[in-house]
């Protein structure tokens, strides 16, 4: 975990204004609960990937599957032992950079496919150009190949 952390305290309405690199949240605040302002943040997809990490009092089996089924990400128990904190913040921070290098990874090869299936079928029509010249009968025939195959007709 970095030397330091920078902690900003907001209300739901701010979040969006300055995305934080994870979210501790209260399961128990006076005006909406943390699973309602998690599945409110998870609404909103410029957070999308936001890690949400709940501190309660409450850290039974039933409460830690509410965190999860609104889109929290871990549960710590209060009081909050700092060495936890530090660990499972660490954690998911990790677990974030690695997500977002497997979108670039991703983009990055589905933009290889597309290239090779694009080369794939530039071979296949200069394949069929071959095979189609190759049964030519007279000398215009590999002409008229060339037209069909390009066409898209493949005889």
């Amino acid at each position: 975990m970095p030397d330091s952390a920078h902690i900003l305290i907001v209300d739901d309405d701010q979040i969006a204004n300055r995305i934080p690199d994870i979210v501790l949240l209260d399961v128990s605040m006076p005006e909406m609960d943390g699973y309602g302002v998690c599945r409110k943040l998870r609404k909103n997809e410029s957070l999308d990937g936001l890690p949400i990490i709940f501190v309660s009092v409450r850290i039974d089996e039933s409460e830690r599957m509410k965190g999860f089924e609104a889109g929290g990400d871990d549960c710590l128990a209060k009081p909050v032992m700092p060495i936890e904190l530090c660990w499972k913040v660490e954690s998911i921070l990790q677990w974030k950079r690695e997500r977002a290098e497997l979108k670039d990874n991703l983009g990055d090869a589905f933009s290889t496919a597309m290239t090779a299936m694009s080369t794939a079928s530039e071979v296949g029509t200069a394949l069929r150009f071959l095979r189609n010249s190759f049964q030519a009968e007279n000398y215009f025939s590999p002409g008229r190949g060339l037209v069909s195959t390009l066409a898209g007709n493949h005889p």
